[in-house]
């Protein structure tokens, strides 16, 4: 039995050993998160080691997203229709430049009645 785990005891050790040694060593520098009304924004920055020189300068990496949306007013409330502009940006920026990919959507919004139904308002007066 004693050698069984001295056996198990070294395979994890020998794994471990394997994986610090190919694997990239990453530093988070910071992380924020945002939130407002009709807005939201994540992103976080890192330093990453990809080269096995430890010589090498780190990368630097920051990757995030961006949300936002507001709503588009008719020129006239009675006849036209109102729409909600909605914006997701995903951005990444590293040694080989800046990427972001866009997604644009504009929605109708849904007629809501404003009128009172029957059985609210026998509720309401009693």
């Amino acid at each position: 039995m004693f050698c069984f785990s001295f056996q198990y005891l070294w395979l994890i050790l020998l794994f471990s050993f394997w994986i610090q040694q190919s694997q990239a060593v990453t530093h988070v520098i910071y992380e924020f998160h945002i939130r407002e009304a009709g807005a939201e924004r994540e992103e976080k920055g890192e330093l990453k080691n990809n080269s096995t020189d430890s010589r090498a300068e780190p990368e630097l990496k920051i990757t995030g997203k961006r949300y936002g949306s507001s709503v588009i007013l008719g020129k006239n409330p009675e006849k036209d229709n109102n729409y909600i502009f909605v914006e997701n940006a995903t951005y990444f920026a590293d040694d080989s430049g800046y990427h972001v990919k866009y997604n644009y959507t504009i929605e109708r919004v849904p007629d809501l009645d404003s009128r009172l139904n029957g059985q609210t308002l026998k509720t309401t007066v009693g």
